[in-house]
C-alpha cells in the first residue's frame, strides 16, 4: 500500500514496496533486503507522521494518512466537541483521536472534507473504540451515518464496574489512574469558532491522549477481577440502534405527565409528534419551538379557535400565525381518531408496601456486596429495584438476572428466605449462613 505524502521517507518506502512486487514477478531483487528496508521505513514513517501531522487536520491528504495509521492498530480513543444549545441535532465541531502512537484532531467544519474514512473505521468491528460517557458522541455518529460505531468500550461504565463510583467524571478517572489534574479553563469553549487556540486544542486532545493510556489499565483491572463480561452487558445499551432512533409517535412519553385521561394523552401524543417532526425539519430544540408546558396546556384545554390558542401561555403572539392553524387541525384530528388507538396510562399494579425492615436489610446487603465486589451500587440496583425485590421474587427483575444475580440477587433471595443472617462484629457487618 503506497504512502501518500512528500519527503524522502515515503519515497523510500514506496520504492521498497515496488521492488518487493518486482521480486514476486521476476525474482530479480534481494527479497530479504527489501523486507528489511520496508520494516525499518515503516517504523520511521510513524515517527515521520507524528512530526508531520498538524494538531488539527483540515486537508484530505493529512486525514487519510492519519486514519491509515490508526487503522493498523486494534484500539483507539475518540472524543468529540459539539454544540446543541440552538439546534435539534448536535453540531459536530471537533473530533479527537489517539491510537497507534499518534493523536490528532479533525476539523469537521472544513468545507469539502470527507469523513467517509472515519465512518469506515468506526464500522470496523476489529478495532475497539474507547469513549468516556460516550452516549452523546455515539448519538452524533448515529445521526451522521445512520449507524452506531462497532466495538464500543466506555471508560465511565468500566469505572463503575471497577467500583470508582456512579457516573465517574473524566477528571476523577484521569487523577485515579494517571495522577494528573485536568485544566478545565477551556471547558466552556465555543467549539464552532475558528481558529482554535493552542490551549483549546491541547485541552481537547488531552481527553483522548489520557484515555488511550487509561484503557489498558481499566482492562487489566476488569480482567483481574473477572468483570469483562459485566461491562459487555452494560455497553449493549449504548451500542443499540434503538437507543438513538426516535419515533415521533412515542415522544409524548418523555413529557412529565400530569394526567392519565386518554383524551388528553391522545392530544398530547399528536401534538408531541408534530413538534418532533417540525423540530427535525427546522433543526430547532424542542423547547424553542413549543415547550412541554405549552403542549400540556393545549392537550388539556383542546382549543378550537385562534382566540382560544392566543390565551395559552407561550402562544400569545400566534393568534393569526401558521402555527395556530396547525394546532387546531392536530387537535381536531386527535379528537376524531378511533378511541381504540388512544394511548392509556399503564395500570399501576397494586403491590404491597415494601416492609421497612426487609428494605433496610436489602440496602445493607447491597452496600456490603458492592464493597466486596468493588462495583458502584447504582449499577446493580436502584432504589425502585430494591423496593420491588422486597415484595417480589419474580425472576424477570434485572437484579435477578445475569451477573447481578450472581453478585447480589442470589444472596438477597437467600436473606429473604431466612437462609442468611447478618451481625455486627467489631464495627464490621458480617453475613453468615443460617
Amino acid at each position: 500500500m503506497p504512502f501518500h505524502s512528500s519527503g524522502p521517507l515515503p519515497k523510500i518506502y514506496n520504492e521498497a514496496m515496488k521492488n518487493q512486487a518486482l521480486y514476486l514477478v521476476h525474482d530479480e531483487v534481494d527479497y530479504h533486503l527489501v523486507e528489511l528496508v520496508i520494516g525499518i521505513t515503516t517504523i520511521l514513517l510513524y515517527i515521520y507522521a507524528m512530526s508531520s501531522l498538524p494538531s488539527i487536520i483540515t486537508s484530505q491528504t493529512d486525514l487519510e494518512q492519519a486514519l491509515s495509521i490508526i487503522a493498523k492498530g486494534d484500539v483507539f480513543a475518540i472524543d468529540t466537541e459539539f454544540l446543541r444549545e440552538k439546534t435539534y441535532y448536535p453540531q459536530l465541531c471537533l473530533i479527537q483521536i489517539a491510537g497507534n502512537g499518534i493523536h490528532f484532531a479533525i476539523d469537521p467544519l472544513v468545507e469539502g472534507l470527507s469523513l467517509q474514512g472515519l465512518w469506515d473505521l468506526l464500522a470496523d468491528e476489529r478495532i475497539t473504540k474507547v469513549f468516556h460517557a460516550g452516549r452523546q458522541d455515539i448519538e452524533i455518529f448515529y445521526h451522521l451515518t445512520g449507524d452506531v460505531p462497532k466495538g464500543i468500550f466506555d471508560s465511565q461504565i468500566a469505572a463503575m464496574v471497577c467500583g470508582l463510583g456512579d457516573q465517574v467524571g473524566y477528571d476523577k478517572l484521569v487523577h485515579h489512574f494517571l495522577g494528573h489534574t485536568i485544566d478545565k479553563s477551556s471547558r466552556f469553549t465555543d467549539w464552532s469558532k475558528r481558529p482554535l487556540s493552542d490551549k483549546q486544542l491541547s485541552y481537547a486532545l488531552d481527553d483522548v491522549i489520557h484515555l488511550e493510556k487509561i484503557y489498558p489499565m481499566l482492562c487489566e483491572v476488569l480482567e483481574k477481577e473477572n468483570k469483562l463480561e459485566w461491562i459487555k452487558d452494560e455497553v449493549k445499551v449504548i451500542a443499540a440502534l434503538e437507543t438513538y432512533a426516535i419515533d415521533p409517535e412515542q415522544t409524548y412519553k418523555r413529557i412529565k405527565l400530569r394526567t392519565n385521561k386518554p383524551l388528553i394523552l391522545n392530544r398530547l401524543k399528536h401534538l408531541a409528534a408534530f413538534r418532533e417532526i417540525e423540530c427535525q425539519k427546522r433543526d430547532l430544540p424542542r423547547g424553542r419551538f413549543l415547550k412541554d408546558e405549552t403542549l400540556m396546556d393545549l392537550a388539556a384545554t383542546g382549543p378550537k379557535t385562534a382566540e382560544a390558542i392566543s390565551k395559552i401561555r407561550g402562544l400569545g403572539s400566534q393568534k393569526n400565525g401558521w402555527l395556530t392553524g396547525q394546532i387546531i387541525s392536530i387537535i381536531k384530528q386527535a379528537d376524531s381518531a378511533d378511541k381504540a388507538s388512544w394511548p392509556k396510562m399503564p395500570e399501576r399494579k397494586k403491590t404491597e408496601r415494601a416492609p421497612a425492615a426487609v428494605l433496610e436489610m436489602l440496602r445493607v446487603l447491597l452496600k456490603h456486596v458492592c464493597e466486596e465486589a468493588a462495583v458502584a451500587p447504582r449499577l446493580i440496583a436502584s432504589a425502585s429495584d430494591l423496593e420491588l425485590l422486597a415484595v417480589s421474587d419474580d425472576k424477570s427483575q434485572p437484579v435477578l438476572q445475569g451477573w447481578r444475580y450472581e453478585v447480589f440477587g442470589k444472596k438477597a433471595l437467600a436473606m429473604k428466605a431466612g437462609k442468611i443472617g447478618m451481625a455486627l462484629n467489631k464495627g464490621e457487618m458480617r453475613f453468615f449462613d443460617l
